[in-house]
């Protein structure tokens, strides 16, 4: 199968399947678009819902993805919470998100475009280094969305998480003391990916936390530090992977 074909065959999975962050497609004078609930800083980058930084300013919008992964925020027309009481912060009925001063539970927001409504939830973290990534899919340079990555200290302690977003993107705002990152398998659905991952030419398992890859040196708090190369799944169509050789 040419990557084309794979390219096109990954899109129409992915516009199947709702997840966490809403979905949807529409045809349209430019093509089919597949729509996302998704959120965005005060200067319009794009961020991870579920790590909105305590006392900062989010907007919610509605993201249509081309075949090719390329996005265009659209403006929806209405947004409503689960949140009722205003515990992680207040939402404006124009979208925009004003967090609390300290960490909060989940909550979903829906947000409507059209006769549509697409949820996504949201989660306010307390401040911290910011670091992100994106995880592709090895046989297109396509994003995988709803993989979660968790961030570990080097006492093997959980201390941050992610969910990567339509296009692949992920941003966990994560204490100083982050020194490791991996996958979790059970977000990585087997029907289409192996759960071992590749990252700056080496292989890991994300069966295993003994080995694991590390996060950049130097972080900062209110400081974004980039991977420095792609995270990237295998389809489960293909040969089985090589052995995790990241310890090696």
């Amino acid at each position: 199968m040419t990557n084309l074909r794979i390219a096109l065959l990954l899109t129409l999975l992915l516009g199947l399947i709702g997840g966490c962050g809403g979905g949807g497609s529409s045809g349209g004078g430019g093509g089919s678009l597949t729509f996302r609930a998704e959120a965005t800083d005060a200067n319009g980058n794009q961020i991870d819902p579920t790590n909105i930084v305590a006392n900062s300013t989010a907007q919610f919008v509605i993201v249509g993805y081309d075949g090719n992964g390329n996005r265009t925020v659209i403006h929806p027309s209405g947004w409503s919470t689960s949140d009722i009481s205003g515990a992680a912060g207040s939402l404006q009925g124009g979208g925009t998100f004003t967090a609390g001063a300290s960490a909060s539970a989940m909550y979903t927001a829906s947000i409507t475009y059209g006769a549509n409504v697409y949820a996504v939830n949201y989660e306010v973290q307390d401040p911290g280094a910011i670091i992100t990534g994106n995880l592709i899919d090895v046989s297109t340079g396509l994003g995988i969305e709803q993989v979660r990555v968790d961030f570990y200290n080097s006492l093997g302690q959980k201390v941050g998480f992610s969910y990567s977003a339509f296009n692949g993107f992920f941003r966990g705002v994560v204490p100083t003391s982050a020194a490791f990152f991996t996958l979790d398998p059970s977000t990585i659905q087997l029907s289409q990916y192996y759960r071992s991952y590749g990252y700056l030419s080496k292989n890991y398992t994300a069966l295993d936390n003994s080995c694991i890859p590390p996060v950049p040196g130097g972080l900062a708090i209110g400081v974004t530090a980039p991977l420095p190369g792609n995270v990237t799944l295998i389809p489960s169509s293909y040969p089985p992977p090589p052995p995790p050789s990241g310890c090696g």
